[in-house]
């Protein structure tokens, strides 16, 4: 196990990159229904993008990893784990912090439908906060099971889960989707990491 170590190291980094690419794509790509990108079309898509991806990596690296090296100590990683595991990376941040932030407003209000009053969330605040709750939980899950098509496409599944020794052009394969995927993630944050874009 040692012997692959750095390439499995290489695999997973694929895999959590393409999994922010992932998603945020996906995230781009319902903007226009999704409460939070509501207020912010005035932003340039290019400029969108890359702010989904760096959310998405911020998300993966400060949670995703922890839960993936758990998850690996404890059981085996499958395709309904991977997904189970983003829905809550998804959804519990954010939603948590949502929810105690309605707790410190004395009133707000959608449309002129209140959602707060008097420091106390309405039913319909509530509604609304479970809906963008379960969209950003979305959002983790597809970012979870792009993370398993990452280990999977690399090779890297087998290897994780201690079936198997790992297979032929392992390495390679790891180097390939690595490459594929930092050029990927280039194309999205071209616009704000000068050292990566055109000068």
């Amino acid at each position: 196990m040692t012997k692959e170590r750095p390439t499995l190291v290489l695999a997973c980094a694929a895999a959590v990159l393409f999994s922010a690419v992932i998603v945020a794509v996906v995230y781009l790509l319902t903007r226009e229904g999704v409460p939070p990108l509501g207020s912010l079309k005035w932003i340039p898509l290019s400029g969108l993008l890359s702010l989904c991806f760096f959310v998405a990596l911020v998300h993966a690296a400060i949670f995703g990893i922890p839960a993936f090296l758990l998850v690996r100590h404890r059981s085996r990683i499958t395709l309904l784990r991977c997904a189970a595991w983003g829905f809550a990376i998804g959804a519990l941040p954010l939603g948590l912090l949502s929810l105690l932030s309605e707790f410190g407003l004395q009133s707000a209000s959608t449309d002129n439908i209140p959602t707060v009053i008097n420091h106390v969330p309405t039913l319909f605040g509530l509604w609304e906060l479970t809906i963008f709750v379960g969209l950003l939980g979305v959002t983790g899950l597809v970012g979870g099971c792009a993370f398993w098509v990452g280990l999977w496409a690399t090779g890297a599944l087998p290897v994780v889960n201690r079936d198997l020794p790992p297979p032929s052009f392992f390495g390679i394969r790891s180097i390939v989707a690595l490459s594929l995927v930092l050029a990927a993630s280039r194309f999205c944050t071209h616009k704000w990491i000068p050292f990566l874009g055109e000068q």
